[in-house]
């Protein structure tokens, strides 16, 4: 009898024992998912007001370019002048193919204000029309600044 009731003793703390695992197991789940929670909802806002900053173009007011330029059958051949008061650090370039196709590339070229540098992009196909979106020093991206070239004669 004694054995018999020892032996319940032990399984009714066992039984406490799991229950208590669960809901403490339960409690740290709910806590990290509301620390994950607050720190995807800070991160996303952030993000967004660095995209908002690179994108304002406060500084894009001042740039200007002309892109002129020709393609053989491995590159386009382009002469890219810089006729705005800042200088551009980067170009990102759409490629539109005879066909409709989008291909989009990113050239790292320093061109100071007033200046002209030439440039070397490698494409596939004959490309129709190009569009090209300066990168000022500071980041920013002027969409609104772009530059399109159309009817790329061959060299």
């Amino acid at each position: 009898m004694r054995k018999k009731r020892f032996y319940l003793i032990l399984r009714t703390k066992k039984a406490v024992a799991i229950w208590m695992s669960w809901v403490l197991l339960t409690a740290f789940m709910v806590a990290l998912s509301t620390f994950m929670y607050d720190w995807i909802i800070n991160y996303s806002e952030s993000s967004a007001e660095d995209i908002d900053a690179t994108y304002r173009g406060e500084s894009c007011s001042e740039t200007a370019m002309k892109i002129s330029g020709c393609q053989d059958s491995e590159n386009l051949k382009l002469e890219i002048e810089n006729k705005g008061n800042l200088k551009i650090t980067g170009l990102i370039f759409r490629l539109y193919d005879i066909y409709g196709d989008i291909e989009s590339k990113e050239k790292d070229i320093t061109i100071k204000a007033g200046k002209i540098k030439y440039a070397d992009i490698l494409k596939q196909g004959t490309i129709q029309m190009l569009q090209s979106i300066p990168v000022l020093d500071d980041g920013s991206v002027c969409r609104d600044k772009m530059h399109t070239l159309e009817n790329i004669t061959t060299c």
